[in-house]
């Protein structure tokens, strides 16, 4: 997994970028090869925490957002729409297999 961390409006902190890594972790079970993440995280006023995940793999393109008033609110939230999409993708690649081997 490469992981890319970008902060917008937003001081970098040790802190942050550890809770970001170990949320990312939690996305490798979906996959037996690399692929590569992009955080973007900003503050989009004095109050709204935005975060934005995108997961590039050859031959797939994944984008999840959200922003609350809490950044780590914000980090589970997309995290959970991104595992949300993973799923469904997962489901998807499994019924096209299953599909194409039924009718060999």
């Amino acid at each position: 997994m490469l992981l890319d961390i970008v902060f917008k409006n937003l001081d970098k902190s040790d802190a942050i970028e550890e809770v970001v890594r170990h949320k990312s972790e939690k996305l490798t079970k979906f996959f037996h090869g690399d692929f590569h993440l992009t955080w973007t995280l900003s503050v989009l006023d004095k109050t709204d925490h935005h975060a934005e995940l995108h997961l590039h793999r050859k031959g797939l393109e994944l984008h999840a957002s959200d922003d609350t008033d809490d950044l780590y609110k914000t980090l589970d939230s997309v995290l959970q729409k991104m595992k949300h999409q993973l799923e469904k993708h997962k489901e998807i690649v499994i019924d096209h297999h299953h599909n194409k081997i039924g009718h060999e």
